[in-house]
């Protein structure tokens, strides 16, 4: 018959799960909510385009990205310079008696 220790046993699976929590902490400071990462299909959604938009934005390098393998993630700040670049000003603005803007 095999003799198991449970109490060594229970005790690294403590220290496992304390080294667990240690590094999900970590993870939760280095992408805090300004530095959130969002991937192909977080943008298409977000700017409601098509993939091949997106993937054409991205080869004219109107919008910065990183690629991991296959995997295409961008930044809270690549999103935010691109929306900051194809901002449209109008010039003016009339609205006429039926409150309409023209």
């Amino acid at each position: 018959m095999v003799s198991y220790d449970i109490p060594f046993r229970l005790e690294i699976l403590e220290s496992h799960i304390l080294e667990i929590e240690s590094l999900l902490n970590e993870v939760r400071e280095a992408f805090s909510e300004q530095d959130s990462l969002y991937d192909n299909s977080d943008m298409i959604r977000y700017f409601k385009v098509s993939e091949r938009t997106l993937a054409n934005c991205r080869a004219m390098g109107l919008i910065s990205y990183s690629k991991i393998g296959s995997k295409i993630y961008y930044t809270k700040e690549d999103r935010d310079r691109f929306l900051e670049n194809h901002k449209v000003y109008s010039d003016e603005c009339y609205i006429n008696e039926e409150g309409r803007v023209w």
